[in-house]
């Protein structure tokens, strides 16, 4: 696969540009995990991401292991449920539906994966994308499947049926990441320098922000669906407003490229995981930084939260999973 390297300028570097580009997470990795994190200053190329996922009634959290299975875990009992296997090259992203019922997968072999996550069952494999897939984002109503990636596409799926619904187009440059708002109405899609916002229903696009930050690695919509958080691979979070589409405030405190955030189920904090080791618990409201968390020997690439806001789980190089108590910023277990 041909693609392309985003150094920052302080490098002092310039490399060609070959077809495909990547988010600039702030790290190359190769086919397989080196055994020490390589510097936070270059851009992610090829690998897997330790994507991880918790389910809404708090039981069960699925995680990348091996770059190209998922493992389930009991949150509850801390113990090993099951791994799953199926995808044959790394996983880029997971997403549990909110019934949680199901499981979805997608990564650098082009194809989405659907499971019964209480079994671990393939119910279904959709396929359409053209290149690798960054992103997947269930509706609300657990009915709808968004995904998209390298292809530069976003596709809306029908889960009933297994069947493509739209496909969205209008992003000049691949696109990393997505939300999508509670009420199930609106999607947001991140792409090298711009945010586009799309009614899910209809497909239509309302509006694009212009994001002066390069690489929007991780999207979230607040509960109350007035405010939009991106995490860049400038180091920056932004607050947007949904509604306006105007530029509210930028939350400055990572030394590395923010490669997630989610925001709280009461709307209250950000959470941002990022490449400089650390994860951090923000204000939303004051924008205020309330916590570090202990940094990490590996970089966060992923982060998820738990319902009723008492757990973390992160992802990091290395497909190395942690749980964390979200009050205290203390770790609980490293799971295995």
């Amino acid at each position: 696969m041909s693609y392309r390297i985003f150094i920052l300028a302080a490098l002092i570097l310039i490399l060609p540009k070959p077809a495909i580009s990547y988010p600039s997470l702030g790290y190359i990795s190769p086919s397989s995990h080196p055994p020490i994190p390589p510097s936070s200053h270059l851009a992610r190329i090829l690998s897997g991401h330790a994507a991880v996922a918790i389910s809404r009634d708090g039981k069960t959290l699925a995680g990348v292991s091996n770059e190209n299975e998922i493992t389930l875990w009991d949150l509850k009992t801390r113990e090993k449920v099951r791994t799953i296997y199926g995808h044959k090259l790394p996983i880029l992203s997971l997403a549990i539906s909110r019934d949680g019922k199901l499981l979805a997968s997608a990564g650098h072999d082009k194809v989405i994966k659907i499971w019964n996550l209480k079994t671990g069952e393939e119910i279904r494999t959709l396929t359409g994308h053209t290149e690798w897939i960054e992103a997947i984002a269930f509706s609300p109503d657990s009915e709808t499947l968004v995904s998209t990636g390298g292809d530069k596409t976003i596709k809306v799926w029908g889960l009933v049926t297994g069947t493509l619904i739209h496909t969205l187009t209008g992003h000049k440059d691949s696109i990393y990441s997505l939300a999508i708002s509670q009420d199930g109405e609106t999607l947001a899609s991140g792409s090298w320098d711009n945010i586009k916002l799309w009614n899910l229903k209809t497909g239509i696009e309302i509006r694009t922000l212009s994001s002066p930050n390069f690489g929007v690695n991780s999207l979230a919509i607040s509960p109350n669906g007035e405010i939009l958080v991106s995490g860049s691979g400038d180091n920056t979070i932004n607050i947007w407003e949904l509604n306006t589409g105007l530029l509210n405030k930028t939350l400055k405190g990572h030394a590395g490229g923010v490669s997630s955030v989610v925001i709280s189920n009461d709307g209250k904090t950000v959470v941002s995981g990022s490449l400089d080791n650390t994860i951090k618990i923000w204000n939303l409201q004051t924008s205020q930084e309330i916590r570090t968390f202990p940094r990490q020997f590996s970089i966060v690439e992923s982060i998820a939260i738990s319902n009723d806001g008492q757990i973390l789980a992160s992802g990091a190089w290395g497909n190395i999973i942690k749980l964390w108590d979200l009050n205290q910023g203390k770790e609980i277990r490293t799971l295995l």
